[in-house]
């Protein structure tokens, strides 16, 4: 589901266009509606008024993805996201 292009590499010297899934899932351990959230976040793009990972990730949003995953699929890579640290 994911493109190796989607991400800038660390050697290139920019900041990453996301966080790294390990941080997401260190990040959002602890809360419960967390899977809703992010599969909404997957689905519907992120907001750029809400940028909760400003200075760590360059500043390009996280376009809609609806039309490219199903809900179900988004939500299975969420939640394997979110076990990625226990």
């Amino acid at each position: 589901m994911r493109s190796t292009s989607d991400s800038a590499s660390p050697a290139s010297g920019t900041s990453p266009i996301a966080p790294a899934w390990v941080e997401i899932a260190k990040r959002y351990r602890d809360d419960p509606a967390a899977s809703e959230r992010l599969t909404r976040t997957v689905m519907g793009g992120s907001n750029a008024a809400s940028r909760h990972w400003a200075g760590k990730v360059s500043e390009a949003n996280m376009p809609p993805n609806a039309s490219v995953v199903s809900e179900r699929e988004a939500r299975a890579l969420v939640n394997w996201i979110l076990v990625l640290v226990p």
